[in-house]
């Protein structure tokens, strides 16, 4: 008999462990209510279970569920996962309490609603007396969506974790993550999850390291009318034409490779703002503010910006892929290339583009939709000022642009000495003009260019054209090019009026007047190819300026390329004509 007792005991043993270790079916409900009681409840989540649930007492006391979601009241935060693996606890298991110590979410998938999340009503929950709890991510997957697309992200591969010390306490996660093909490490903190969604904050830090770029931010994280972040942070990459590429919408180019950036951060769902910030491209510094927001349901890059040297080619570099560059100024365009809107103003001690070298310069750069402003405002550029605007509306029917061009006491000398590398003219050049064109592409408003203008110089230079040493020559049947290196020919003032009509500059009926010589002049140049085509006639003159009765003139031409050598082909006194490439500098004559 007693033999018999201990077979039914043993047996009872096993078939009690066999039940306690084997799979029960429970209510959903109960899951439910165990996860939502714990860090959901005090981030002000509720949770349900659609998927079946099961329960195992042994080894440890465990429940796993199946296609769990985990939202926000508002739904600007949702999680959803196919598998839920939850370890209970248990000295509140023996008070008849299904409590979840740790968590495990298998192929969870994170969906922020930014739009949601920046409309959210005032006030958060009431501080949670949940017990503490761990969670894992496992193969995660973290969307963020708006209805302008610029902010939206997708981070895969997520494996995390975070603990929660309870009753409303301390929250820290540590991971990895991957973003668009780069992986990254991350770390942060939440003193107070609760807390985090009222008017009164919590502090927040988060770091990430990854290969291309590495983050950090610290601050406090609060809600109340709408959540945001306000805090230090910065940004520091090896290559920013990666990193831009894989914040793929970004609005501007550049070919800095190594980039840092910090500053005083508030960061909403549709507004970012950074104050004191300091920004370094390679070794181009700057300081002042940057911006991004939703407006009129496009984003907005905006920016204030100094520095002592802006030098645009460095900037640009090879990111200005010359044959896009070539399709894009061909190409018909009927809408903005650009994805976002922009607001860019810098001022520079010293800006460089190319040949050309400004001082004490301020840019900006304007995108609203399908319009685009560049500027120049006033800035000091060889021993004169310069200023420039221009402007282009995209439409259906192509490209309309309108610019205006004006200098005052422009050093010519400097600029032709700056721009080609030799002077060939001098004198003090001041100018005004205005142009339209219209067009499919760039190419077409070039060669469409209509405008009118005006030009003045005094105490001018011309170097390698000796008019009145020339005129006297014709007087005893010298040749012309008897003397290629005589002195330039300077004169008091010249002024004429310029007309551009389909893409070419023209001088109609241009004046100089000069010791012993006038000039009357008339001048073609093509755009954007440089082309020059001057006809001129040179006249003595007596000491007042009068044509001299029998005084000598000379018919002459000049053709050739700004970018290039000029050739100066003479007619004097009936003789065959002469090709004189002209004297670049004015140096010797000086």
């Amino acid at each position: 008999m007693s033999r018999l007792v201990k077979l039914m005991a043993v047996a009872l043993v096993v078939g009690g462990f066999a039940a306690a270790a084997a799979p029960w079916r429970i209510a959903r409900a109960t899951v439910s209510g165990a996860f939502s009681g714990g860090l959901a409840s005090d981030a002000g989540a509720k949770a349900v279970v659609a998927g079946p649930v099961t329960f195992k007492l042994l080894p440890r006391p465990r429940l796993q569920a199946a296609q769990v979601s985990v939202s926000a009241e508002d739904g600007a935060v949702l999680l959803d996962a196919p598998l839920l693996k939850a370890d209970l606890d248990i000295p509140a298991l023996l008070r008849g309490a299904w409590r979840i110590s740790a968590a495990t979410l298998v192929e969870p998938t994170l969906t922020v609603d930014l739009d949601r999340l920046a409309a959210r009503a005032p006030g958060g929950p009431a501080a949670g007396r949940g017990a503490p709890v761990m969670l894992r991510l496992r193969s995660g997957l973290l969307r963020t969506r708006s209805a302008t697309g610029f902010a939206d992200l997708v981070a895969t591969g997520i494996d995390a974790s975070a603990t929660w010390s309870g009753d409303g306490g301390n929250l820290v996660l540590s991971g990895t993550a991957t973003l668009r093909g780069t992986t990254a490490h991350f770390a942060g903190a939440l003193q107070s999850p609760a807390q985090s969604l009222t008017p009164a904050g919590s502090s927040a830090s988060l770091q990430v390291a990854s290969p291309l770029f590495e983050f950090s931010a610290d601050g406090v994280l609060s809600g109340g009318t709408q959540e945001q972040f306000t805090g230090r942070a910065s940004l520091a990459t090896a290559s920013l034409p990666k990193l831009m590429r894989t914040l793929d919408g970004f609005p501007v180019s550049l070919a800095s490779k190594r980039a840092q950036i910090s500053g005083d951060l508030v960061a909403k769902p549709h507004d970012l703002s950074l104050s004191n910030a300091q920004l370094r491209l390679d070794r181009a510094r700057f300081e002042g503010t940057l911006a991004w927001r939703r407006d009129a349901g496009r984003g907005l890059v905006a920016g204030t910006l100094a520095t002592d040297l802006l030098d645009l080619d460095a900037l640009a570099g090879d990111s200005l892929d010359a044959p896009k560059v070539g399709d894009l100024y061909g190409a018909p365009l009927t809408a903005s290339p650009f994805g976002t809107d922009l607001d860019m103003r810098v001022s520079a001690t010293v800006a460089r583009f190319g040949r050309v070298t400004l001082e004490d310069a301020a840019l900006a750069a304007l995108v609203r939709g399908n319009r685009l402003e560049l500027t120049l405002d006033e800035a000091a550029a060889y021993g004169g000022t310069v200023k420039a605007r221009a402007v282009a509306t995209l439409g259906a029917d192509g490209i309309d642009a309108h610019a205006d061009l004006s200098s005052k006491h422009l050093d010519l000398g400097l600029l032709s000495e700056g721009l080609s590398g030799h002077e060939r003219v001098g004198g003090a050049m001041t100018a005004h003009a205005a142009l339209d064109g219209r067009g499919d592409s760039l190419r077409d408003v070039v060669a469409d260019l209509k405008g009118d203008g005006q030009i003045g110089v005094e105490g001018g230079r011309l170097a390698g054209l000796a008019l009145a040493q020339a005129l006297r020559r014709l007087g005893r049947r010298v040749p012309l090019d008897a003397d290629r290196r005589g002195t330039p020919t300077t004169f008091d003032r010249a002024h004429w009026d310029v007309s551009i009509r389909d893409g070419v500059v023209r001088i109609p009926d241009g004046k100089l007047t000069a010791p012993g010589v006038s000039l009357s002049f008339g001048a073609e140049t093509g755009l954007p190819d440089g082309r020059v085509d001057v006809h001129a006639v040179a006249a003595q003159t007596d000491a007042s300026g009068a044509p001299l009765r029998d005084g000598q003139t000379m018919p002459f031409d000049m053709r050739g390329f700004w970018a290039g050598p000029l050739t100066l082909v003479g007619r004097g006194a009936g003789g065959p004509a002469v090709a004189l490439p002209l004297v670049d500098g004015l140096a010797a004559g000086r």
